[in-house]
């Protein structure tokens, strides 16, 4: 879209920009990463700030980086990672209510934890996956399941190695039921035994899906591949992200140390 159109007005030639990743409508990307194969000499640092000075405010390009030919977004990101924060305080502020969802029922966060955890693992979770899928499988494996509790802040994280359409926003429908005790904790037993997607909780709605991710790429093939950066000719990509979103002033992510490396904050 945008982003393909101002990098051809840059390299003035046609280019195809690969993200690493694709989110539902709404997400917040605060750590993209993707590529582009272009003939261009522009030096990377100045490429950054063209680019910054032709996009919209809501996005930024944090780091331009020479990268080899092996070197490519899609395929080499292992994970992804999604956040959703609910706010249980009486009142929500007024610049973070695109960013939230105010709870106003008490939830029973030990059950919402211990209901997570059965996530963890390799698992068929289409009865989490909405209308309009294309995936070819619905088999995903999260690595990494955590509700946290903080400040009149419930914070439901979840990582993994790809997602089904609107997966994310059933889990933690879900897990709120759980929470609020209309479905008993073992609810989500069943439903990953059965794969029935009537036993689903209801999905989140779109306006309350504009939450963080990170895309986490293997380092060890990163690191390969800068090795062979030496042997470079003429034809190079330039990677353009880490991208992230303006925030509405909640704060702004850091820069990633390195390409592709695994963040250190873990928001």
């Amino acid at each position: 879209g945008t982003d393909l159109l101002r990098a051809r007005q840059l390299v003035q030639e046609r280019v195809t920009v690969v993200g690493s990743g694709r989110t539902d409508a709404g997400v917040h990307a605060r750590a993209q990463v993707a590529h582009l194969k272009t003939h261009s000499a522009i030096a990377t640092e100045k490429l950054q700030r063209a680019v910054n000075g032709l996009l919209p405010p809501d996005i930024t390009v944090s780091r331009i980086d020479d990268a080899p030919e092996t070197f490519h977004a899609q395929r080499q990101a292992v994970s992804k990672r999604y956040r959703y924060t609910l706010v249980t305080a009486p009142a929500v502020l007024p610049f973070e209510r695109p960013y939230v969802h105010h709870v106003r029922s008490p939830l029973r966060v030990a059950r919402m934890r211990r209901a997570a955890q059965r996530l963890r693992g390799s698992h068929d979770f289409r009865a989490f996956r909405a209308s309009g899928s294309s995936a070819t499988t619905t088999r995903r494996r999260l690595s990494d399941v955590q509700v946290r509790q903080r400040s009149g802040r419930l914070v439901i994280e979840l990582e993994g190695n790809g997602f089904l359409y609107k997966m994310v926003r059933g889990i933690v429908g879900t897990l709120m039921e759980i929470g609020r005790g209309r479905l008993p904790e073992e609810a989500m037993t069943r439903i990953m035994r059965t794969k029935d997607r009537r036993l689903v909780g209801p999905f989140l709605h779109e306006a309350f899906k504009r939450f963080p991710w990170n895309e986490h790429i293997d380092e060890r093939a990163v690191e390969r591949a800068r090795r062979s950066l030496e042997r470079l000719e003429a034809d190079r990509f330039r990677g353009l992200g880490p991208f992230k979103t303006n925030d509405g002033g909640l704060g702004h992510a850091e820069p990633l140390r390195e390409l592709g490396s695994r963040h250190a904050e873990r928001f």
